[in-house]
C-alpha cells in the first residue's frame, strides 16, 4: 500500500501537487531504501512517453525550480527537528536524481518536437465529467419516489409506523415500530437506486449497513419479518451485516445468493462483469450457486468468482482493491484496462471506448475517486495509455487507444 501509495505522490508531485501532498510525500520518502527511490525515479523516465508533451516549456521551468528548491527547504532549521541528518543527506541526492530526470524528459521531448504529439483535447473537461457523488433514488412500497440527492435531513417519509430519516451525512436510516419477529408472508419492498456517478449509504431496518456504488439498486424489505432477512442487489454492493443468530441475513445477485448470520463482505456483481466476485473481510459466508445449487464456505480475506462455467474459483489477492471503492479510491493491481475503463465510466458518468490495441494494457496504481477525470487519465496515462475526449453538446466520450 505504501509503496502505491508513494508512486501516486510522487506523480502528483512531478505534476501538481498540493502543499500537503509534498509535504505528505517528503515524509513517507523515508521510509524506503536507496535503491526503491531510485527504481521509482527510474520508471518515472522510462514510462515517460517522449513522443508526448507532458510538460509545457514553462511548467519545466518551474518543476525544475521546485526540485532544486527542494534541496535548500531541506537546509531549513525547521526541518532539522523533523528529518535526521542523514535522511537529508540522502534527500538532496534524490533531488538531485530527480533534476537529471526531469531534464531528460525535456531533452527528450526537444528533441522530438519534430514528431506527432498525442493530443489529449481535455479543455474544459474538469467542468464537464466530474467525479461522482452520493446520489440516488429510493422508491417506496407504494409507489412513493424519494429524490435522495437533495440536502434535505431529518424525518423525509413516515407512514404506519415506519419512519425514514436522512441524516447529516446522507445516510437513509429505516425505523419501524411495528416490527416483528414473527412470520409474515406479506412484504412491503423499497428499493434504492444509485445513478452512473452517484453512490449512497443505507441502515437497513436491522440495523445492517450497506454502501452502493454507482449505477447499483438494493431491494429491501421496509420490515425483516419471518426467519431469514433477504435483499437483492445488481451492481456493487458492500454489507455490514448486523449479527442475529436466529434469522440469517441472504443477498441475492446475479447467478448466486449469500447466506450469512453477521459478517462484513463485498458483492460485484454488474451485468456488463464478466465475473460475479464477492469479498469476504469478516466472518463466514455460504454462497450458493443458483443454477446447479452447489455451495461453497468463503474465510476472511478470500474472494469467489462465479462465471459463465456455473464454478466457483477462490482467490486470497486484490482483497484490498476489491473493497479500496468503499473507502474513497480505486487501488488497481494488474487490473485490465477494460476493467479499469468500466468503473471510471461508471464513476464519471462518461462513455469510454478502448481501441483493441490498447486491451493488453495493465494497470497498477491507486486512484481517489474525488480526482477530476483529467487527474485519473493522466496518472494512467502512465502506463503507455493514450487518450482524448471527443464532445458534442449531445454527449461526451473518452476514447482510449
Amino acid at each position: 500500500m505504501n509503496r502505491l501509495k508513494l508512486e501516486y505522490l510522487f506523480q502528483k508531485y512531478i505534476n501538481s501537487a498540493s502543499p500537503a501532498e509534498v509535504d505528505e510525500f517528503l515524509l513517507l520518502i523515508q521510509n524506503f531504501s536507496d535503491e526503491e527511490i531510485l527504481a521509482l525515479l527510474e520508471k518515472a523516465f522510462n514510462e515517460s512517453d517522449v513522443n508526448e508533451k507532458y510538460f509545457s516549456e514553462e511548467r519545466s521551468k518551474e518543476l525544475l525550480q521546485n526540485i532544486l528548491d527542494s534541496e535548500e527547504i531541506v537546509k531549513e532549521e525547521s526541518l532539522q527537528k523533523v528529518i535526521p541528518i542523514r535522511k537529508k543527506i540522502q534527500w538532496m541526492k534524490y533531488a538531485a536524481i530527480a533534476s537529471l530526470v526531469l531534464i531528460g524528459i525535456i531533452v527528450g521531448i526537444l528533441m522530438n518536437n519534430d514528431k506527432k504529439t498525442v493530443t489529449t483535447e481535455i479543455a474544459n473537461i474538469d467542468q464537464e465529467i466530474i467525479p461522482g457523488s452520493d446520489k440516488a433514488i429510493l422508491e417506496l412500497a407504494d409507489g412513493t419516489v424519494l429524490d435522495l440527492n437533495n440536502n434535505n435531513k431529518g424525518d423525509i417519509f413516515e407512514k404506519n409506523g415506519l419512519v425514514i430519516s436522512k441524516t447529516a451525512d446522507g445516510q437513509i436510516v429505516y425505523n419501524a415500530s411495528n416490527s416483528s419477529g414473527g412470520k409474515n408472508t406479506s412484504f412491503a419492498y423499497n428499493k434504492i437506486t444509485t445513478p452512473k456517478g452517484g453512490q449512497y449509504q443505507v441502515i437497513l431496518p436491522d440495523g445492517s449497513k450497506v454502501w452502493l456504488n454507482a449505477a447499483s439498486s438494493l431491494k429491501y424489505p421496509e420490515v425483516f419479518t419471518g426467519n431469514e432477512r433477504k435483499v437483492e442487489l445488481q451492481g456493487e454492493g458492500y454489507f455490514e451485516v448486523a449479527s442475529d443468530k436466529t434469522r440469517p441475513f441472504k443477498v441475492v445477485s446475479k447467478g448466486q445468493v449469500v447466506k450469512v448470520l453477521g459478517t462484513h463482505f463485498n458483492i460485484n456483481c454488474y451485468d456488463d462483469e464478466p465475473l460475479v466476485k464477492t469479498t469476504l473481510i469478516e466472518g463466514l459466508v455460504e454462497i450458493t450457486e443458483n443454477s446447479n445449487h452447489s455451495s461453497i464456505l468463503l474465510r476472511p480475506r478470500e474472494q469467489a468468482s462465479l462465471g459463465n462455467s456455473h464454478k466457483f474459483e477462490i482467490a486470497k489477492n486484490n482483497i484490498e482493491s476489491a473493497v479500496a471503492w468503499k473507502n474513497g479510491f480505486y487501488r488497481f493491481q494488474g487490473a485490465k484496462i477494460d476493467q479499469v475503463m468500466r468503473e471510471l465510466s461508471r464513476w464519471y458518468n462518461v462513455e469510454i471506448e478502448v481501441e483493441n490495441k490498447s486491451k493488453e494494457l495493465e494497470f497498477w496504481r491507486e486512484i481517489y475517486r474525488n480526482s477530476s477525470i483529467t487527474d485519473a487519465l493522466e496518472i494512467l496515462s502512465y502506463f503507455n495509455l493514450n487518450y482524448k475526449v471527443e464532445q458534442s453538446k449531445e454527449n461526451k466520450k473518452i476514447l482510449i487507444f
